[in-house]
């Protein structure tokens, strides 16, 4: 079934405040299509969620696309402004997590981020591509993005923390990440590096500017492929 939400700059929640930091303001199985004509509106809850159903199951045909609006994460111990088993196109909005990572991708899921802005950053163990956006991790402990054994192509946006953690990190079995663009800030830590556990984790850089960052290292075991300078590392 397609279904199509306009906020009209309405707030969507849940009705017992007690109770908006655990439930999923919506649970799509379907064609959902979110957005806001007034760019006010937003959703407040634990996030939404797509393409998981109340026995636990997951459905990878279940598809989101977000044209706009706002998505508050109220979760201290987990969830996502949106929580994804599908296919999630994100083409605009803001997302702001809590506690959990603002954007989280799981399973097969296929997540593409293009013009949002995204704080609390992105947990990715499906297909995730990030266009023009901005991720920014404010949350301690967390990393803009977060690959577990999953594949990430970065083709632009601005990328900044103040977590005290790598910007990007991989992880599990054959995690990995292809940048081809985008402007990566300063981090307390390295630029980017593999996880402590995991094999064949792969970096790919063709691109981009790095500043006030230190530079890529290789740490533990993986493998840095056609790795290419950065335009700039101050």
């Amino acid at each position: 079934r397609n279904l199509t939400l306009d906020l009209r700059g309405m707030n969507l929640t849940i009705a017992d405040p007690e109770k908006v930091a655990t439930i999923y303001a919506i649970n799509n199985l379907g064609n959902l299509t979110i957005k806001d004509r007034y760019g006010v509106g937003s959703v407040t809850a634990r996030g939404i969620y797509n393409g998981y159903d109340a026995e636990g199951n997951h459905s990878s045909t279940a598809k989101l696309t977000v044209e706009g609006g706002i998505f508050n994460a109220m979760g201290t111990n987990g969830g996502a402004a949106v929580y994804n088993y599908g296919v999630a196109d994100i083409n605009g909005g803001k997302f702001e997590s809590n506690g959990g990572y603002g954007l989280n991708n799981q399973g097969t899921g296929e997540m593409t981020i293009d013009n949002a802005d995204v704080r609390g950053g992105v947990y990715n163990v499906g297909t995730l591509t990030v266009d023009d956006s901005k991720v920014y991790q404010h949350l301690s402990g967390k990393h803009c993005i977060y690959n577990w054994e999953g594949s990430v192509t970065i083709n632009g946006g601005e990328f900044d923390s103040e977590s005290g953690n790598e910007l990007i990190l991989a992880g599990g079995e054959n995690a990995s990440v292809t940048i081809n663009d985008g402007t990566f800030h300063k981090t307390a830590k390295s630029w980017l590096y593999g996880a402590a556990t995991g094999n064949n984790i792969t970096f790919t850089i063709n691109g981009g500017t790095a500043i006030d960052c230190i530079p890529a290292q290789r740490k533990y075991t993986f493998e840095f492929k056609d790795v290419a300078s950065f335009d700039e590392i101050s």
